[in-house]
């Protein structure tokens, strides 16, 4: 009796809660949301800096953001990379394929700033692809500083590239820490593209969701364990209660994700509900989010601690990122 009232007491909490404005309402722009369309014509891209094989383990920072990517922004293009050059190739691929008649309008990049100095990790190539091969890489990835990313990078080749490609008002967006608080780094960045280049001088990390499933135990001194679900199969096994409480939590998910830019709503609940149970399977029941974190300063550095930021708050939000604005 006393587990019936505590879990109707959850859901009546739930349900209590003020509701959302309609999201059709808000013209499906939040800024900064990682599903929120860019501006113009032309197609949206995210480059995923990767780790060299054998490291993937080690880079807990690129783990999460590729999950966060691949599961919950839906129909994103995307492609991993190991440093700029690959970008390029990408881009004079998209115009071989259509012709030169696709533009980009925005790209956005995950990979790992360095603070104070503005270097961006990647693994660079000793040889150029020929043949069909792949070009070889440096044994291990490192910072490269504003400055060699333009002895490396700002050639006519590239800028031949880029002219062709990029949108008169194109926007390079870093997805990761810090450089914004060097402007040598931004510059540089600005420059590669020839656009407009976004970044924050804060901590770019994820945020997690995951659903529990509280079991009973025999004694009644005992905490009772936690069981994390991994897929919605789970819960379809179970009683109708749990199957509502999880149909609750889920739009609760629903509507955070669309405040916040990772979801493009959608209309009806049952279509609101089906999108986020693949999300949900697709990411094994670890739902990512994009969060800013503004660390605290002080007389010792801590990375994590601080105050999160979501782009549904838009007056932090805008806040942290900076924009480079190119010029001839």
């Amino acid at each position: 009796m006393r587990e019936r009232a505590t879990f109707e007491s959850e859901i009546s909490h739930l349900l209590s809660r003020p509701s959302y404005e309609n999201p059709q309402s808000q013209g499906n722009q939040v800024k900064g949301g990682g599903a929120t369309p860019g501006s113009g014509q032309g197609i949206d891209l995210i480059f995923i800096m990767k780790p060299l094989p054998g490291e993937e383990e080690e880079d807990q920072f690129t783990k999460d953001l590729t999950k966060y990517v691949k599961t919950v922004l839906r129909g994103q293009q995307n492609k991993e990379i190991y440093n700029v050059d690959d970008i390029i190739d990408h881009l004079t691929w998209i115009i071989w394929k259509s012709q030169g008649r696709e533009k980009v309008r925005r790209i956005r990049i995950v990979a790992h700033g360095q603070k104070d100095m503005g270097g961006v990790k990647m693994a660079l190539r000793t040889t150029k692809p020929t043949g069909g091969q792949s070009a070889k890489l440096e044994s291990e990835m490192k910072f490269v500083l504003p400055s060699d990313v333009l002895k490396q990078f700002m050639n006519e080749p590239n800028r031949q590239v880029v002219r062709a490609v990029m949108t008169k008002d194109a926007v390079v967006e870093f997805w990761g820490c810090y450089i914004a608080g060097v402007p040598e780094a931004g510059s540089a960045w600005s420059s590669i593209f020839e656009s407009t280049f976004r970044a924050t001088s804060e901590e770019v990390m994820t945020g997690y969701h995951y659903y529990t499933l509280h079991r009973r135990t025999a004694s009644l001194s005992q905490t009772p364990p936690s069981d994390r679900v991994h897929n919605t199969s789970e819960i379809d096994k179970l009683n109708k209660r749990v199957q509502e409480h999880f149909r609750i939590w889920l739009l609760e998910r629903y509507r955070e994700f669309v405040r916040n830019g990772d979801v493009l709503p959608v209309r009806g609940e049952s279509n609101q509900i089906n999108l986020m149970r693949d999300i949900f399977d697709s990411s094994d029941g670890d739902l990512k989010y994009l969060v800013v974190n503004i660390y605290l300063r002080g007389r010792r550095f801590q990375p994590g601690v601080g105050r999160k930021v979501r782009p549904g708050n838009p007056n932090f939000w805008s806040r942290v990122w900076k924009d480079f604005t190119f010029s001839i």
